[in-house]
């Protein structure tokens, strides 16, 4: 849920449904949470990482940006036939390399048109905008940490605009104008 009706301004991205200890937890199968939003890594399954979840927080970012992520489309068709095993899995395997793709794009500026390229129809040209600092952000996400050693935060909370003169209080008011006066306008 996204606010209330008494906070229409108040933005909540929670979601604990799949919350595992780290480190710890048990392998995950790569089908487990939503495709549209996680990590490259959790395509293979395996134990998920904190970096994962940073990841997932970076396409709903982008998505934010476009109002539309290229493998949004082939999912939402795949849902019918999500239990069936192969199916499920043939279809994660091409999210994964839809997004390794989008990401080189952007990193790079062209894309290898043998690799098999498909945005499902959407204009790819417009990700070449995706800021620089959110590219960056990906890029520190896909970066292995090993436990006990944590992502690097404060270099994350950089790579989004976070300078470290705010104390958490002023951050967040900052966010509110910021919200209030770039995006509720468009809401």
């Amino acid at each position: 849920e996204n606010g209330v009706e008494d906070d229409r301004e108040a933005l909540c991205l929670v979601d604990f449904g799949l919350a595992k200890p780290y480190p710890g937890s048990e392998p995950m199968d790569a089908g487990k949470g939503s495709a549209e939003w996680s990590s490259i890594r959790s395509a293979d399954g395996g134990v998920r990482r904190p970096e994962d979840d940073l990841e997932a927080l970076a396409w709903v970012l982008l998505y934010g940006l476009f109002g539309s992520l290229p493998w949004v489309p082939v999912l939402s068709a795949a849902y019918a036939e999500w239990s069936v095993d192969e199916h499920r899995e043939a279809v994660l395997r091409q999210v994964k390399r839809m997004k390794v793709q989008l990401l080189d794009y952007v990193g790079t500026g062209c894309i290898a048109q043998q690799s098999g390229w498909d945005l499902g129809g959407l204009d790819w040209q417009r990700f070449a905008e995706t800021p620089r600092d959110l590219y960056q952000f990906f890029r520190v996400c896909q970066t292995e940490v090993k436990p006990p050693q944590r992502p690097d935060y404060a270099a994350l909370a950089a790579l989004l605009g976070y300078d470290g003169s705010l104390t958490p209080m002023g951050a967040e008011q900052q966010d509110r104008r910021g919200w209030g006066e770039d995006v509720a306008p468009l809401v």
